[in-house]
């Protein structure tokens, strides 16, 4: 092997320390993307949770709210008779 061929090949080679900065930097990139998506899977859980209690209880007011009763006059008998 002469000294061509021997730079070729340590040019081709993986350099190990690139390569574990390389994949450390893809396995925190993956890591902050799956702890973003909790946190947004998270919050639009809770605001749902909110939202869903504010209707139950505007339905409760509503059912609570007292009625006005309307007394109306008794029917018409007819007294001709």
């Amino acid at each position: 092997m002469d000294k061509q061929q021997a730079l070729v090949r340590k040019s081709s080679v993986v350099n190990m320390e690139n390569f574990k900065r390389q994949y450390a930097r893809r396995r925190w990139k993956l890591s902050y993307r799956i702890v973003s998506l909790c946190n947004r899977l998270s919050r639009s859980l809770v605001s749902r949770v909110l939202l869903q209690e504010e209707l139950n209880d505007k339905t409760v007011l509503v059912s609570k709210e007292p009625t006005r009763l309307t007394l109306s006059p008794p029917p018409l008998q007819d007294q001709g008779q």
